[in-house]
């Protein structure tokens, strides 16, 4: 008590800590649910349950509620900014200051993992490099002339295949390929990152805040992780950074330019390049840019067209000219059908004849159950019917919104 009396918050403050605690502890206790019963059992398994749930909520919610409120205190408020000021590090010249940093950590990195690290789906990658089956056998491609396809995207594979034959003539070895990669797709993430601080700048935004976003950029494991995984993740992660900046610019600009659109159009077409879903991103991000951004709305009505005519001539033109195959529909709905299998392993007896029908339809009823795991849908998704029809998908989908 005497610490919120000493740290009085306005009111729109206090809605914002209010809602964040809440969120973090529904958060918490979906959490021990899920690791105790391995359901939503704490939450829906009875009135007593749902009691229990929410006196344990309103505890979480208090808990969390006092440090939520330090950082809403501290970043929150308008503070004077010392661009230039007390910090030199945030002085001129900053940007290269930090790409030199963060060089010098992530080089070292990937050094000590020469020549780079190979993830589940380079194999496949690597053999369309040589133009050798990637043994996708849905897409019928063994007599195929071409073994390139959209199982992967198309433009990441040509950029391991490019590195590898570059690789080749200059070293005469795959592993100089391999790390001439890791040694590009590190110098996009380190761009990409780089433009986040000057973004920042851009907002004027407190110097703490950006020291606290560059010691996560310095210190997040995960993101070592994936450093030199040559996997297409890297990449579009670090795209996905950019174009999440972009549209945090065009909403805070007070007018906007034609060139903004362009770069927003760009960034949006760099997520179609690098991960097939990429293209949902992107179209429905604009879309909702064209829904609630009042200014300009004919600006995000182009992006929108922009990115949907790419998608297009890209997947449904250029793609068939060059003889590549699109991916499966199974990567697209690879949650439902994960939830599905789910369904039918643990409540399996509830299932009806038509429920079962409507299913077996579009994946292997008899084997989803037992090929169910939580945390991967590769066994599930690899059922899919091929053959399967635009009605049998809408009565599976019927199907599914009754389980859900």
């Amino acid at each position: 008590k005497n610490f919120l009396k000493e740290n009085k918050l306005c009111k729109e403050e206090k809605i914002i800590t209010s809602v964040t605690s809440i969120l973090l502890s529904f958060s918490t206790i979906l959490s021990m649910s899920y690791s105790n019963r391995d359901s939503w059992g704490m939450l829906i398994g009875g009135k007593r349950e749902l009691i229990n749930a929410v006196l344990i909520a309103v505890g979480y919610s208090y808990l969390f509620y006092i440090p939520v409120s330090i950082i809403v205190r501290n970043f929150g408020k308008k503070r004077k900014v010392m661009w230039g000021g007390e910090y030199q590090f945030w002085h001129n010249c900053f940007s290269k200051r930090i790409a030199f940093l963060l060089f010098t950590l992530y080089f070292s990195f990937v050094l000590i993992n020469f020549p780079g690290t190979m993830m589940g789906d380079t194999p496949g990658q690597v053999l369309q490099c040589y133009n050798i089956s990637s043994g996708i056998s849905y897409l019928n491609m063994e007599d195929s002339v071409i073994k390139l396809n959209n199982h992967h995207p198309v433009a990441h594979t040509l950029l391991i295949k490019g590195c590898l034959a570059l690789g080749k003539t200059l070293m005469g070895t795959d592993n100089a390929g391999v790390f001439l990669y890791s040694i590009v797709q590190l110098a996009i993430v380190i761009f990409c990152f780089v433009r986040v601080f000057d973004y920042l700048r851009k907002w004027k935004a407190p110097e703490r805040v950006c020291s606290a976003v560059l010691i996560f950029y310095c210190l997040c494991p995960v993101i070592y992780g994936y450093l030199n995984a040559v996997v297409k993740d890297t990449i579009y992660a670090a795209f996905f950074t950019l174009f999440v900046c972009r549209v945090a610019d065009v909403h805070l600009k007070k007018e906007i330019q034609k060139k903004d659109i362009w770069f927003l159009t760009i960034d949006g077409i760099l997520l179609i390049l690098f991960r097939n879903n990429g293209f949902y991103i992107g179209a429905i991000t604009s879309f909702f840019l064209l829904l609630f951004e009042k200014r300009n709305r004919k600006y995000f009505a182009y992006v929108m067209i922009a990115l949907l005519s790419f998608n297009i001539l890209y997947t449904k033109i250029v793609f068939p000219v060059c003889g590549i195959p699109e991916g499966s529909k199974r990567e697209a709905f690879s949650i439902p059908f994960q939830q599905t299998a789910r369904y039918v392993k643990y409540y399996g007896d509830e299932v009806t004849g038509e429920e079962k029908e409507a299913i077996g339809q579009i994946l292997d009823y008899d084997v989803l159950a037992e090929n169910y795991y939580p945390v991967n849908s590769d066994d599930v998704k690899k059922t899919y019917n091929e053959e399967a029809t635009g009605e049998d998908l809408k009565k599976y989908f019927k199907c599914w919104f009754e389980m859900f």
